[in-house]
C-alpha cells in the first residue's frame, strides 16, 4: 500500500524510537520516514512522493496555514482540506524556515 504521512498523531502513538508522543513528529523525522518509503518502492503510484493526509486539520489550515491551501490549489489543483496532499522529502524539509543571506545569516 503507498504511504501516507498523517501530521499530529493520536495520543500514545509510537514514534521511530519506541517512544511515546502526542504531538506532530519534527520535518527532519518526517522527510526521513518518506524518504524510507520511496526508497523502498512504495512511494504513490511508484512515483517519488508520498501523500501528507491534512484533512482532519482543515479547520486549523485554514485559520493557521492558509498558504499551504493557496500552494495547494494553485499548483496542485487539489483542496487539501478535502485531498491529500503529494509531497516530496525535501519539500517536507524546507516548508517554513528563516530567510538568510548567501552567508547564512538572518535577522529575527
Amino acid at each position: 500500500m503507498p504511504a501516507v504521512c498523517r501530521p499530529t498523531p493520536a495520543p500514545a502513538q509510537r514514534d521511530i524510537r519506541g517512544k511515546s508522543r502526542t504531538i506532530g513528529f519534527p520535518r527532519d523525522i518526517v522527510a526521513r520516514a518518506a524518504q524510507i518509503e520511496i526508497s523502498s518502492g512504495r512511494g504513490i503510484a511508484g512515483q517519488k512522493y508520498v501523500h501528507l493526509d491534512a484533512r482532519h486539520l482543515a479547520d486549523q489550515l485554514r485559520a493557521t496555514l492558509p498558504g499551504i491551501i493557496e500552494v495547494s490549489q494553485e499548483f496542485r489543483k487539489i483542496d487539501p482540506t478535502r485531498e491529500m496532499i503529494p509531497v516530496q522529502p525535501g519539500t517536507h524539509c524546507t516548508i517554513g524556515g528563516s530567510d538568510v543571506n548567501i552567508d547564512c545569516i538572518t535577522v529575527l
